[in-house]
């Protein structure tokens, strides 16, 4: 006989459900999304990935076919096109009004921490980031202190909104899913919420891989005295296909630009 807090255990597992939000460049979905999809595999319930984005059908379509996503929804303007984190924000919430999720995943990217605070102020809850394991629905591993420590938390709250670091996680087959793809409910006053507007990027790192995603990470710190001889690591980093970090202090020192930093701030 199954006593009741077993069932009340099992009726709380039928209600998990995942919104996983697709990192992409409008044309094709991006390996870190993919990485997010295998995180919340791990938490047991339907996964729905939404796509956000400007002429990104391909994108939606790429969604669909990611093994375990069960529906894309997806939502196309040009107020989405260059993930503006105030327009991302309100168009991940108005989906979660409508979809009541239990658990929203994003990847540990620029782009993700960047629209995530701001969405769990408007939900009013405290997003886990740089999650690197998922012990159950409520409990998971993630750095601390520069990467110095490990550890392991537990979300209270209907609703756990995440960032996935991406290298932790095996990706999900691009390939083999059926999923559906549905239009996203846009916000009621549309999807510009006019609080900011794009002006422009600039791009470092030329051809080598995004440190979030790549396989190697060649790294320096304040030994190597200036920003001059990062070049030498530039130089290994290409022979192995790889990124270039750099500690803390190394960024601190202005050796180089900030988005090098990784967690070896003891370096």
């Amino acid at each position: 006989m199954i006593g009741s807090r077993q069932l009340l255990s099992q009726a709380c597992r039928r209600q998990l459900s995942s919104l996983v939000v697709a990192e992409h460049d409008n044309s094709h979905l991006l390996s870190s999304t993919l990485s997010a999809v295998t995180a919340a595999a791990q938490l047991n319930g339907d996964i729905t990935m939404l796509v956000l984005g400007h002429d990104s059908e391909g994108v939606a379509k790429q969604a669909a076919h990611v093994a375990g996503v069960s529906k894309v929804l997806h939502a196309d303007d040009p107020a989405y096109g260059t993930w503006v984190a105030e327009n991302v924000s309100r168009a991940v919430a108005t989906v979660q009004a409508n979809g009541a999720y239990s658990h929203i995943l994003a990847v540990s990217s620029m782009a993700g921490k960047n629209f995530v605070g701001r969405l769990g102020a408007e939900l009013d809850c405290a997003p886990v980031t740089d999650i690197l394991k998922v012990v159950d629905e409520e409990t998971f591993v993630r750095p601390m202190y520069a990467g110095n420590a490990v550890a392991t938390v537990r979300a209270a709250g209907a609703l756990k909104i995440l960032t996935v670091r991406p290298t932790s996680f095996e990706k999900a087959e691009a390939t083999g899913g059926t999923a559906s793809v549905e239009i996203a409910v846009p916000p009621e006053s549309g999807a510009d919420a006019g609080l900011a507007s794009f002006v422009s990027e600039s791009v470092s790192g030329g051809d080598r891989p995004d440190l979030t995603t790549a396989r190697v990470v060649v790294a320096g710190g304040r030994g190597l005295k200036d920003g001059e001889n990062f070049k030498i690591l530039e130089k290994l980093a290409d022979k192995l296909g790889g990124a270039v970090g750099a500690s803390r202090a190394a960024v601190d020192a202005g050796f180089v630009a900030n988005e090098l930093q990784v967690d070896l701030a003891v370096l």
